[in-house]
């Protein structure tokens, strides 16, 4: 006779910029629908997914749920499993922190429930068969991945319908496939139990794991004064079927019966919801199959992730150097792992990495554990110089007490700016992307983009259309000829080919770094044997806080007359200096240019898709300085600017 095992599960999970109220809303709503139908529906087991924000809230706001939830506990109709407490993607965090995220989930859930749990969620089934170790390590003897992921590297006779048993150096972990689906296409109870059955094979155990997210409660939970819910109506159908074994089990008990288990090495990868959204492949032509993607390759698709978890891993590093004070490693691995929260690496439709809150909230908690491993008699400034990102060329790295700069090889930019006091990176910039998450922009706009473009270019630059084969320089990378940490001078050299006629150019730019600012030498020099003509131009783009542009001011300078006003789009000429201040953290933007220039200053709106709408926001401002230059064959133009940086007040400000 054959056999089907349903293991049925709730996934409760938030996004961790909800605000309080957010929360209070949909969790007591849907958690209340959710344990109102489960009481009703006496006997029927249920798995539990609660990320440590969730836990957080309970304990903090609804306590009286802890007692609900041991009580079903108690009577096996519940079992409650867990994330990594902040839900990362574990294969982007490492091993130790993998271990210390979900031990902080199994600590609170066996404290406040009295019961160590057994499985362990996977967030977005991002899957590393490395992370096998860390799941044997934290006592756990099962997980859940989605069917497809499993099924991409599996035996050509399994369905999907057995659990599987994958290993990875001598250690093996059981794995329930998650079929979600299979309930989502079902419109009525009885369109479920007939693809359950249809999906079962013949005279053999099936085991379906399905599991439920928190915002489809009211679908399957919600009912009407005297009716069943959706999921009440399920269950008597399913009482009433002949010809099978047809059960409701939790996952332990399912781990504990003699069900077969199929062994299997699943691959690198994630779910296939979450995989459609890495394609690094946007024509979706079949080179790229979605099952075959992994979850770096939004590190690959967003430069917003992948700088967020270069500074991420470094800071890891950093923490992890604190000696001889365990208390302070702690608080500092605590703020880390806020950090690690998946909504600062994925993008899946809405919210994600392209909301700058999530990147917002994850490098302010970067800041928090960076200043908690300086909490020494004397912090040091300091310079430094390694492969940061992994991108093959080196960065430099100059920190100071209250503010860090970070300069790349590639563009010869800063591409982090850190205000440590108000905990904000300056540097924290997107691109514009379509509906897939694919970008708009040439190039990633950071702080000093060099550009030599022709005349007819400058309108394409301004407005953010110009094309990779109308500037020099933004797209290349820069050699390093010295660097001097004592001094903290760095000087790059690049060269490049201009215009139509490939004329060759060089450019130097020398870095002097203080605490206070920057002093940023550029000498262009025409290599070719032609008259140079063109604009040449130096591009900051500072990613600012909310409100920035109705709450800030700027000064201008032109032709030594000062001009006050709200922070909104100019454009003029003979300009020698500029100041934007920044009310919400009190910080003064200052540049100042050896020779009069002209300037054309922009807030900048990135757009993008979320969920069912387009999303635009002043979140950049954008400051281009530049020059017109006719430059005769080997002969050089040499522009300073005076870039500095100021914490001032208001009031200090009027005065």
């Amino acid at each position: 006779m054959k056999r089907i095992m349903v293991c049925f599960g709730l996934d409760v999970s938030l996004p961790v910029c909800s605000s309080h109220p957010v929360q209070d809303k949909v969790l007591q709503k849907h958690l209340k629908q959710f344990f109102t139908a489960l009481n009703r529906m006496d006997g029927m087991p249920f798995v539990l997914n609660l990320s440590g924000s969730v836990l957080e809230w309970i304990e903090a706001r609804h306590a009286e749920y802890f007692t609900l939830i041991k009580d079903f506990i108690e009577k096996k109709q519940l079992e409650v499993i867990g994330p990594g407490y902040y839900e990362p993607l574990l294969p982007l965090i490492p091993p130790q922190d993998r271990v210390g995220q979900l031990e902080m989930t199994t600590d609170f859930i066996s404290s406040r429930l009295g019961k160590r749990p057994r499985g362990c969620w996977i967030t977005g089934s991002a899957w590393d068969s490395s992370i096998i170790s860390n799941l044997h390590s934290c006592g756990f003897n099962y997980t859940f991945l989605d069917k497809k992921l499993i099924l991409s590297n599996s035996p050509c006779d399994y369905q999907g319908t057995l659990p599987v048993i994958s290993e990875y150096l001598g250690k093996s972990i059981t794995i329930f496939p998650i079929d979600s689906e299979i309930l989502f296409n079902s419109e009525t109870p009885e369109n479920l139990l007939t693809q359950l059955f249809e999906s079962s094979d013949r005279d053999e155990v099936n085991l379906f794991t399905i599991f439920i997210p928190l915002t489809s409660v009211p679908d399957y939970f919600h009912s009407e004064k005297g009716k069943n819910s959706w999921f009440e109506d399920f269950v008597e159908a399913s009482r009433e079927i002949t010809g099978c074994s047809f059960e409701f089990l939790l996952p332990s008990q399912v781990y504990a019966s003699s069900i077969p288990r199929i062994v299997s090495y699943v691959p690198v990868g994630a779910s296939a919801f979450v995989n459609q959204w890495g394609k690094l492949n946007p024509k979706n032509d079949g080179k790229c199959p979605v099952e075959k993607n992994s979850i770096y390759n939004f590190l690959l698709k967003f430069p917003e992730a992948k700088e967020l978890y270069s500074k991420m891993q470094y800071i890891n590093t950093v923490v992890n150097q604190i000696r001889g004070d365990k208390e302070r490693k702690n608080d500092g691995r605590g703020f880390l792992y806020k950090a690690q929260n998946c909504e600062g690496f994925w993008f899946t439709g809405k919210n994600g990495v392209l909301n700058r809150a999530n990147r917002s909230l994850a490098y302010k908690n970067l800041m928090e554990a960076e200043l908690i491993s300086r909490k020494t008699e004397c912090f040091v400034s300091s310079a430094a110089t390694f492969d940061y990102d992994g991108d093959g060329l080196r960065e430099y790295l100059f920190s100071f007490e209250d503010i860090n700069y970070y300069i790349r090889s590639y563009g010869g930019c800063i591409f982090l700016l850190e205000d440590l006091k108000s905990l904000w990176n300056y540097g924290d910039t997107s691109l514009n992307r379509d509906l897939a998450g694919h970008p708009g922009d040439t190039y990633h706009k950071k702080i000093f983009n060099d550009h030599l473009i022709a005349k007819d270019s400058l309108d394409n630059l301004i407005l953010g259309n110009l094309k990779k084969e109308d500037t020099v320089f933004a797209l290349s990378p820069y050699t390093e000829t010295s660097f001097n940490r004592n001094k903290r001078e760095l000087l790059f050299k690049v060269k490049g080919s201009f215009g139509n006629k490939k004329q060759e150019v060089s450019l130097k730019k020398k870095y002097v770094v203080k605490r206070g600012g920057i002093q940023l030498q550029l000498i262009l020099k025409n290599e070719s044997s032609e008259e140079l003509s063109g604009y040449f131009a130096t591009e900051l783009t500072l990613g600012m806080p909310d409100n920035f542009d109705k709450k800030g001011s700027l000064t201008v300078i032109e032709k030594n007359e000062k001009h006050i006003s709200a922070i909104r789009q100019i454009q003029c000429g003979d300009v020698s200096c500029i100041r934007v201040y920044d009310s919400v953290n009190g910080i003064l933007f200052q540049l100042e240019n050896n020779e009069n220039s002209f300037i054309n200053i922009l807030p900048r709106t990135v757009s993008f898709f979320d969920g069912d709408k387009t999303l635009t926001k002043n979140e950049e401002l954008t400051v281009l300085v530049y020059w017109g230059i006719e430059l005769a064959p080997n002969y050089e133009m040499e522009k300073t600017i005076f870039f500095r940086v100021e914490r001032k007040t208001e009031a200090e400000l009027e005065n």
